[in-house]
C-alpha cells in the first residue's frame, strides 16, 4: 500500500506489507537489516488531519482489555470481492498506452521492477505513475490461486491491491489512485499514482545523519502516518485483514509483528498496528530495524528489548554508526517506549474511537513530541524550571 500525504510517500504498510525517488516496493528490507547484526491537556490537532479527540489518560496504568480483538466483528470492506473482480477485469497491457521514464528500482523478492512511467492515452493521459511489473507465475492469476500456492507468503500482492481499490473507493484521502491492473500472459502490471517523495525508508536515508538534525524533519510524517492508521481503525479495516494474513510473518513482515501475535490465539490488532508503528518511526529515526523478528529466543536485540524494557533497549549503542547518528531526544524516547511496549495492555493508541472511553491508555497524541511546537513546550518547561 501507498500512503498518501501532502508530500507523497510509499511506505511500507504495516497492515499487509509495501527505491530511487519514488513509489517502490518494499524488497529491500536487506540493506536496513544490515546495519542490525506529559500528556497535553487537548489533542493536537493541524489542518489536514481527520476529526477526532482523544481522552486525558494516566500515563503510566495499564488497561486491561482492548477494542480491536482478532475475533472481533467490524466494518466489512468487500475485500475478497475487490480482489476477485482486479483479478477478473485485469486489462491488456500494451506498450503503447505507458512511456517508461526511468527504472525505479528491481523487486527481486517477487522477481519483478518497478518503473515510473507516462500515461500515453486515455483518460489519464500525461500523468506520471508507478508500475510494478510481477510475473504472473509469482503472483498467479487470481487471489485464490495465489493463497492456495503460497499460503506462507509474506507479501500479499492481491491484498495489496485489493486494498488500495477499497480504499479508493471509500475516498480515504491518505492513500494513492490505484489506476489499473494490466496483464500481456507474463506478467501483471500494477499502475498506481506516483509517490512524489518516494518511499519513506529511503527519503529518511537521506536526511542529516544526527536524530538532532532530522527528528523535526520526520515528526510531521509520523503524525500523518498515526492519523491515516487511526482512520483506518476506526473503518475496523484491522481486523479484516486478519482474515487473508495466514502463515509465519503474516499480517505484515516480521520486524514489525507484535510480540504477542505469535503467542496469543486472540490479541487486540489495532494495538498490534501501533506496535508496527512505532517499528517505522524507530527505522526512520536510525536508519535500521530494531530487530529481525519478534519472536522471543530469536533474535538477541527484541530479547535485551523484552528482558529489560524498551527504554534500556533505546539507550543502547549497537552500531559504530550510532555515535555519527546520536541519541534520540527524550520526548522521541517517550513515543516509542509507548508504541513498541512488549505488553500490549501498556501500548498507547492512536485516538480510535473505541478507546475514547479507556480513560487508562496513553493515547500517542499527548505525548509532546507529536505536537509540532516541541520547541516551545521546550522553552516553556526551562522558563518554569528557571522561575522556580
Amino acid at each position: 500500500m501507498f500512503v498518501q500525504s501532502p508530500s507523497k510517500f510509499s511506505t511500507t504498510s504495516t497492515l499487509s506489507g509495501h527505491k530511487d525517488s519514488q513509489n517502490v516496493s518494499d524488497d529491500e528490507d536487506a540493506d536496513w537489516y544490515g546495519s542490525v547484526g506529559e500528556q497535553e491537556s487537548h489533542c493536537h490537532e493541524v489542518d489536514w488531519e481527520l476529526p477526532h479527540r482523544c481522552v486525558s489518560e494516566q500515563e503510566e496504568s495499564c488497561p486491561s482489555t482492548g477494542c480491536g480483538s482478532s475475533q472481533q466483528t467490524l466494518v466489512q470492506v468487500g475485500l475478497t470481492s475487490t480482489m476477485d473482480a482486479l483479478a477478473d477485469s485485469a486489462r491488456p497491457w500494451s506498450k503503447g498506452m505507458f512511456g517508461v521514464v526511468r527504472k525505479l528500482q528491481a523487486a527481486p523478492r517477487n522477481q519483478g521492477n518497478v518503473a515510473e512511467m507516462q500515461v500515453l492515452t486515455g483518460e489519464h493521459v500525461g500523468k506520471r505513475v508507478a508500475v510494478k511489473q510481477v510475473p504472473r507465475a509469482w503472483m498467479r492469476s487470481s487471489p485464490t490461486e495465489f493463497r492456495e500456492q503460497c499460503p506462507m507468503e509474506s507479501e500479499q500482492p492481491w491484498v495489496d491491491v485489493g486494498l488500495v481499490k477499497e480504499l479508493n473507493h471509500l475516498k480515504i484521502p491518505f492513500v494513492c489512485e490505484l489506476i489499473g491492473l494490466f496483464t500481456d500472459g507474463n506478467h501483471f502490471y500494477i499502475v498506481q499514482e506516483l509517490g512524489t517523495e518516494g518511499d519513506l525508508f529511503k527519503w529518511s536515508s537521506t536526511l542529516p545523519r544526527p536524530v538532532s538534525e532530522h527528528k523535526e524533519q520526520i515528526r510531521p510524517i509520523v503524525v500523518q502516518v498515526c492519523a491515516a492508521v487511526r482512520h483506518l481503525h476506526d473503518l475496523g479495516l484491522a481486523p479484516v485483514l486478519s482474515r487473508f494474513a495466514k502463515g509465519g510473518c503474516a499480517h505484515g513482515k516480521c520486524p514489525y509483528l507484535a510480540p504477542e501475535m505469535h503467542i496469543e490465539d486472540e490479541y487486540d490488532l489495532f494495538l498490534a498496528d501501533n506496535f508496527a508503528i512505532g517499528c517505522i518511526v524507530y527505522a526512520m529515526a536510525l536508519r535500521r530495524y530494531a530487530w529481525k523478528t519478534t519472536v522471543f529466543g530469536k533474535d538477541r536485540h527484541f530479547d535485551y528489548a523484552r528482558i529489560h524494557g524498551i527504554h534500556c533497549f533505546l539507550a543502547l549503542k549497537l552500531h559504530p554508526e550510532d555515535e555519527q547518528i546520536g541519541t534520540m531526544s527524550p520526548l522521541l524516547v517517550k513515543v516509542l517506549c509507548r508504541l513498541l511496549h512488549v505488553q500490549a495492555r501498556c501500548r498507547a493508541s492512536l485516538g480510535e474511537t473505541c478507546f475514547h472511553q479507556k480513560r487508562d491508555r496513553t493515547c500517542i497524541n499527548h505525548l509532546e513530541w507529536m505536537s509540532q511546537n516541541e520547541a516551545c513546550l521546550l522553552v516553556q518547561r526551562n522558563e518554569t524550571h528557571e522561575t522556580i
